[in-house]
Order: C-alpha cells, then sequence, then structure tokens
C-alpha cells in the first residue's frame, strides 16, 4: 500500500500552522517542513531541526567566474531599433555580448544596492533581429551602435558578427568593438600565486571602413599599417606625429579619422 501523497495546499497549510507555533515556543530554531521530512531517514534522526544563521556563519563558495559578458555593468535607458521598423525606448536595458541578445528590465521599482534582478521582470530580444541601438550611459554619454551583420559589413570577405560602435563618420568610419574572452584560472599552491578562479576579460579592438565600402579594416598599433588605409597620408601622418596618436586609443583615433574626414 503507497504512503498517501500530501498535496500542496496541505503541505502549506502544515508549514505554515507549525511556524506559528514554532515561533511561540523558539526563535532560534525551526523544524523542517513535512513534505521533505522524508529526508530524515537518509540524514539520521537528528535531520529536522534547523537553527537561524546569518550569511556570515553559512558555508558558501566564492563564484567560480569573476566578471560578466554585458557590455555596461549597470542598467541604461535608449532605443532599440528591431527589424523592420520597429523602435523600441526602454528605461533599462542591457546588451549581452556572448550570448549577442539585448536583455530588458521591465520593472518599474527602483532597486535596492546589490539587490539581484527578479527573473519575472527580465525579457530577451535576440541580437539578429536588432539593426541598431543607442544608449544612454551615465558616465560616457549617448552611444551609438549598429548590427555588422545586418548592415553587410565583411571582415576578410566573410560576415562580421556583434555590434560596433560609432566613434567617427565621413568619408572614413571609424567603429569600436568590444569581445570577451574567458582567462582560465592559473593558480599555483606552491608559489601561491596566480588566478584562483576563471576571469571574463574584455578587450577593445578597432576598425576602419571607407564610405562606400563594407569591408571592415583592423587598426593596427602598427602606425604604418594603419596610415595605409587612408589616402592623403602626408597630412594624416603629419597629424597623427604632431598629436603623439596612440592607435589602440579611442580618443586619439577619434580625432585622427575626424581631421582626416574634414580635409577637402
Amino acid at each position: 500500500m503507497k504512503a498517501p501523497v500530501l498535496t500542496c495546499a496541505a503541505a502549506a497549510l502544515c508549514f505554515f500552522s507549525f511556524s506559528e507555533a514554532s515561533a511561540q515556543s523558539s526563535t532560534t530554531t525551526t523544524r523542517i517542513p513535512t513534505y521533505i521530512g522524508t529526508l530524515s531517514s537518509e540524514s539520521g534522526s537528528t535531520f529536522g531541526n534547523f537553527r537561524t544563521v546569518d550569511l556570515n556563519s553559512a558555508d558558501t563558495n566564492a563564484p567560480t567566474v569573476v566578471g560578466n559578458t554585458f557590455l555596461t555593468d549597470n542598467w541604461c535607458a535608449g532605443s532599440i531599433y528591431i527589424a523592420p521598423n520597429q523602435l523600441l525606448e526602454t528605461p533599462k536595458f542591457k546588451y549581452d555580448i556572448e550570448n549577442n541578445q539585448i536583455l530588458l528590465n521591465t520593472s518599474t521599482k527602483k532597486p535596492k544596492p546589490d539587490q539581484a534582478d527578479n527573473p519575472e521582470d527580465l525579457r530577451v530580444i535576440n541580437g539578429v533581429q536588432v539593426l541598431a541601438f543607442e544608449i544612454n550611459d551615465p558616465v560616457q554619454g549617448k552611444r551609438g551602435f549598429v548590427s555588422s551583420i545586418n548592415s553587410g559589413y565583411t571582415l576578410q570577405g566573410a560576415p562580421a558578427p556583434g555590434f560596433l560602435e560609432v566613434l567617427a563618420d565621413g568619408n572614413m568610419y571609424l567603429y569600436r568593438k568590444v569581445e570577451t574572452s574567458l582567462l582560465k584560472a592559473n593558480y599555483n599552491i606552491a608559489l601561491n600565486a596566480g588566478e584562483k578562479r576563471d576571469r571574463i576579460v574584455k578587450r577593445e579592438v578597432y576598425f576602419l571602413r571607407k564610405d562606400g565600402s563594407k569591408e571592415l579594416i583592423p587598426v593596427s598599433r602598427n602606425k604604418k599599417e594603419t596610415l595605409a588605409a587612408f589616402d592623403k597620408q602626408a597630412q594624416v601622418e603629419k597629424f597623427a606625429t604632431d598629436n603623439k596618436v596612440k592607435f589602440n586609443n579611442a580618443d586619439d583615433l577619434t580625432q585622427l579619422v575626424t581631421y582626416y574626414n574634414s580635409l577637402q
């Protein structure tokens, strides 16, 4: 004969009835709810009485991976241009670089410090549906991004995935792309050195594109290689030398391309 199955309603009633009685008798121990009491047969006769502890007393582990794959750490307001001909303006969203998707937060409540997001408030838009988006970044101001795939851009003749931030436009365009990679833990116990946890690393890469062309040109730290993408090289090279342009710096590259676009 099978043991009677305790329904959810009965379990809840049993749990809350007992909790009320327990609260009157003790403020430091709580008895396990009846609906999981069968675990006591596997854990010994002492299973069932629990002492309330704070977070510092619990046996916890640090996260196995440090970092995240979002373009911005905080939720930002902005506009999302969705194919075909749809514009979504939202007060809170993030772009997930690794999964190529936009995460929306529909909650209207002001979050408390260190409060986790409620999964029921989150919605996702696949990046392949998005033509472009703008972020009102509280630190860097308004930033615009275009879908490389949906724009038809190529890299060495192959479709170039992801979103590109537009830093300068005109006869020559300058784009910034943020890429993520996983840096594996390399801790050495004997030397007590190295990383103990895997770490998500973000890095910025830059591309040029000539107006009328779909091909992206990677920006190299090598001055000669990068300047080869420009015509009027003598003027551009002089500007780069006079202003000590660093070819891995967004502001320096923006000034260089803006100067080039101003030449007649």
